[in-house]
């Protein structure tokens, strides 16, 4: 094997050290297959559990022998490392950000450290003004600015970073210059806090750029490196969330997919308020949060619960506001004010000055799960700079609201009218034996739902529970079937066991070997319940002498969710609920929890937890909403809704736990979704039975924005790197050449076909691994099917390429028109001089190239025949689409408005040009505005791009 493949082979079977008798694979985190960086003012922060390796197991837990904890190793630059974490979703459906947040005494009196300790060292180097005073400067001058760029923040999209290999270092991040044979340059961009006040301040934000080039095998070993002269551009990255780091994406891109990086920059950054941006996220203290784990009431009842876990929510919640940008000079009113432009529509804003600092005219970007909530809101407020789009595990589009604005989005949204509430129409048919909460997948194992008086995030949130139930189950019957099967752990995982202890060592089941989901989950629930009242409700040790933590059920409960993000982690926690079936300790589960929340060896916590807080609540909450009775009441109803969609989560009660965003200091910022018309085609990718954001939601985006869906067949927490193959084709053929595959199932045959529904409850079959489907089509369509000579007719052209000249023809005229950036044009023409009465004329749209992409009859009338019908203001619809279906410009603009040029008459003769301004176009605009607006046009052709 050649060193270059045995360095990607490495990453395909990658493993925890054999320190653990387990020695798994590890996968996991945001997306599946590449974790989000450790804190990059440390050596790791995410992670690195800590528990004795030598306490090394030689054989299964059982009651008799119980277990000791482990620890892994091995970082590698593909981010399959031990500083893995989830995205972020609290599993528990009670508060968001857990019940997990105590700010106990101990805490408290804990000897503290300096507050700038976790600063990066760059950052402590650049900003640092004084002891306990930090402030960001302005923008540095020299560089050029790419693309549009926005009025009064000229500086800051023609800033200079200071690129530099030192930089990277000067962060924390680990070099593996070697492994993709070019070192990563890493630097801060300055951003303004608030983009309409300027002067408020600036923020930092960091990043990391891998150039583009080839990379081969060296004679005599190692890797050859040849830059690329003449990019494509860049590629954004960001792994989602929030409050995910994105830094070290740039590496893994560049090692992951090395024919993209041939062509393209790989850029990867830390969003304001996360890792290594300035100022970060800061909320609980290290010894606030341990001792928040360390609650432990629910054998106490409900009652006792809900006042333990809200007392310390609200804590938590007044520590972000205290602490966040505390060391930059802010006040109180400053760091309120801070925090709220800490949020998604802020981080896009960061998102365009980046593309106009690395020199890119549009914006190309892949974003897994919440990453995906940044890429659709840079199209909702960067249309005109949107390139390729990636969306790879999408957040649910939203509630009936939104998604009644969002159907302004798809070219012919009347295909799919009953789009919204998911989760209440399923219910709504007496499905009470679904997941529901928009997956569609059958789990029988859960209760009907009941979601009377939920808020939509409250839906949204058993949305996610429900897609936890599903990878549940499919763990907990792969475990079962694997248990019956009577092999070793060696057979079963020959490259993660043959060579451990546990190679030998018979497989078994820790929720028994049954078929039935429902006496899975509850195997699984009542073995987590056990946590509630071990020793006197404190919870199970560790097992290791040196960690006297306590695994309590909130814990034990996150130590699961963990694993369920990433199939390679499946067989690492079967052994933990092994071991806490023995009753000794649960180590095993306290390690996956450590990962969750980016726990590391010395006790700190990765701030990205408090940045998940500050991002999430400053975009939504109820807030203002008073906390009476009848507020925890439905808290207490959204409680018993997630356990009935995740019943193999449950604890022993329901207790109402609120949000922490219900004691945040201000209401949402994130604006209601808008209609995108000049954005072009986005490839959204959506996998059967993803824990955390369900398969239906990638479809009902896909629909909305009349995007290209990629459907793919697997259990992970999405799919770009995890699944490879097919997927990895697809999305890098995309980024590089704006194509996807034809419709239809592609990549490799499944041994045993998949299922999976979508948002109407629809089963979709996937044979093969990919499965393409494209919504977007385009069209042409008239304001009339009738028009007398010299009269002015409105034309609308909706999904041709983007910014792209056409020629529209009738008769021996044509009219010159550019799409804007959706391929979409609007405009007016006149019916040319010469065309024979009583004739159907054709109209046609033609590409550069000469190739007809369009065409429609147009019947021209005698003078004096009457118009009953008012041709040039709309005459009868024709063909299967309707006036207006196709999106594109609003009511009313004038043609040229959308981005392109206004339609020019180029033919030679005595054809009028066509009227620009004035009087003369507005029974023209009215037509248009008819067509536009989905009034009486006739749809002429409307044909599916495959290859768009």
């Amino acid at each position: 094997m050649t060193h270059l493949k045995s360095l990607r082979a490495r990453r395909a079977n990658s493993v925890f050290a054999a320190a653990a008798a387990t020695a798994l694979t590890l996968g996991v985190g945001v997306p599946a297959a590449a974790s989000t960086t450790s804190e990059p003012s440390s050596e790791s922060t995410q992670g690195s559990p800590t528990a004795d390796p030598s306490n090394t197991p030689t054989e299964e837990p059982t009651e008799e022998t119980g277990t000791a904890s482990d620890t892994e190793s091995g970082d590698h630059p593909s981010g399959e490392s031990d500083d893995t974490s989830a995205d972020g979703d609290d599993p528990s459906g009670t508060s968001a950000d857990g019940a997990a947040r105590a700010q106990s005494e101990a805490g408290d009196e804990a000897e503290e450290k300096p507050a700038d300790e976790y600063y990066p060292g760059l950052a402590k180097k650049l900003f640092k003004k004084g002891e306990g005073h930090y402030q960001v400067p302005a923008p540095a001058e020299g560089g050029k600015p790419a693309g549009k760029v926005p009025s009064g923040l000229e500086a800051y999209y023609s800033q200079k970073i200071d690129w530099s290999a030192d930089n990277c270092a000067a962060m924390g991040l680990p070099d593996y210059s070697e492994e993709i044979g070019r070192p990563p340059e890493c630097g801060y961009m300055i951003a303004p806090i608030d983009a309409k006040n300027p002067e408020k301040g600036n923020i930092a934000i960091a990043v990391q750029r891998v150039k583009a080039g080839k990379l081969e095998e060296a004679e005599g070993g190692g890797v050859k490196f040849t830059p690329n002269s003449k990019p494509k551009g860049s590629v954004l990255y960001n792994p989602g969330g929030p409050g995910g780091s994105g830094m070290m994406f740039a590496t893994w891109q560049a090692w992951d997919q090395p024919e993209l990086a041939e062509d393209f920059d790989m850029i990867g950054f830390d969003p304001r308020g996360v890792g290594a941006s300035m100022p970060f996220s800061e909320c609980a203290t290290d010894q606030q949060q341990d001792a928040s784990r360390d609650l432990n009431p629910w054998k106490d009842g409900r009652d006792k619960a809900e006042e333990v876990f809200n007392t310390d929510t609200k804590k938590y919640a007044d520590a972000c506001f205290e602490n966040t940008g505390k060391l930059f000079g802010l006040d109180a009113e400053g760091r309120k004010d801070l925090i709220k432009h800490l949020g998604t529509w802020d981080a896009v804003g960061d998102m365009d000055i980046l593309r106009s600092v690395v020199g890119d005219e549009k914006l190309n970007y892949v974003g897994w799960s919440y990453g995906t909530s940044l890429g659709y809101r840079y199209a909702q407020k960067y249309g005109d700079s949107v390139g390729k789009l990636v969306l790879d595990g999408v957040v649910d589009p939203g509630d009936a609201e939104a998604v009644k604005a969002l159907k302004a989005i798809n070219a012919r949204s009347d295909r799919f009218a009953d789009l919204g509430d998911t989760v209440a129409q399923e219910n709504s048919t007496g499905a009470g034996d679904k997941a529901g909460a928009g997956t569609g997948k059958t789990a029988k194992a859960s209760e009907k739902i009941d979601l009377d008086g939920l808020t939509e995030d409250q839906k949204d949130t058993v949305n996610q529970g429900a897609g936890f139930q599903d990878t549940f189950e499919q763990f907990a019957k792969d475990c079962a079937a694997k248990g019956r099967e009577g092999k070793t752990y060696g057979e079963l995982w020959p490259d993660a066991f043959g060579e451990t202890p546990l190679a030998d060592q018979k497989f078994t089941c820790a929720l028994g070997e049954s078929d039935d989901p429902k006496v899975l989950s509850d195997n699984n629930a009542k073995l987590l319940q056990t946590l509630e009242t071990a020793d006197g409700g404190k919870g199970l040790l560790t097992g290791n002498p040196d960690d006297q933590r306590r695994i309590t059920f909130s814990v034990g409960r996150l130590g699961e969710i963990q694993a369920l993000y990433s199939t390679s982690l499946w067989p690492r926690l079967n052994y933990a609920l092994n071991e806490l079936k023995a009753g000794k300790s649960a180590g095993q589960l306290l390690i996956l929890a450590d990962m969750y929340d980016g726990r590391d060896e010395s006790g700190h916590y990765d701030p990205s937890g408090a940045a998940f807080t500050n991002i999430r609540c400053t975009d939504s909450n109820s807030a203002h909403e008073p906390k009476d009775d009848a507020k925890l009441a439905q808290v207490r109803r959204f409680a018993e809704a997630y356990d009935a969609a995740a019943p193999f989560q449950r604890a022993s009660v329901s207790p109402a736990g609120y949000d922490t965003c219900d004691f945040w200091k201000f209401k949402g910022t994130l604006p209601k979704a808008k209609q995108l018309t000049k954005v072009p085609n986005i490839l959204v990718v959506s996998t059967s039975h993803d824990p955390a954001t369900p398969y239906a939601a990638g479809v009902k985006m896909a629909q909305l924005i009349d995007g290209s869906l990629l459907s793919v067949a697997g259990n992970d927490h999405t799919s770009y790197q995890a699944a490879g193959g097919c997927v990895s084709d697809t999305v890098n053929t995309f980024l590089s050449k704006g194509r996807v595959p034809r419709d239809g199932d592609f990549g490799e045959k499944l041994d045993k076909p998949d299922t999976a529904k979508d948002h109407n409850g629809k089963t979709v079959n996937l044979p093969n691994k990919c499965k393409m489907q494209t919504f977007r089509t385009d069209g042409f369509t008239l304001s009339t099917s009738k028009a007398h000579v010299g009269s002015e007719v409105g034309f609308k052209v909706t999904h041709l390429d983007s910014e792209t000249d056409y020629v529209l023809k009738i008769g021996d005229k044509t009219y010159a028109f550019t799409t804007d950036n959706g391929g979409n044009f609007a405009g007016v023409f006149s019916v040319p001089e010469g065309l024979k009465a009583g004739s159907t004329v054709e109209v046609a749209i033609v590409d550069a190239q000469g190739k007809k992409v369009g065409s429609a009859g147009l019947e021209i009338l005698s003078k004096d025949k009457p118009r009953k019908d008012g041709p040039e203001a709309g005459g009868t619809t024709e063909g299967k689409d309707k006036p207006g279906d196709k999106g594109g410009d609003k009511p009313g603009d004038k043609p040229g408005d959308k981005g392109g040029k206004t339609p020019t008459d180029n033919a030679e003769g005595e054809s009028k040009p066509l009227p620009r301004t004035g009087a003369d176009v507005a029974g023209i605009l009215a037509a248009a505005a008819l067509l536009l607006a989905a009034g009486s046009a006739m749809a002429v052709n409307g044909r599916r791009k495959a290859h768009r």
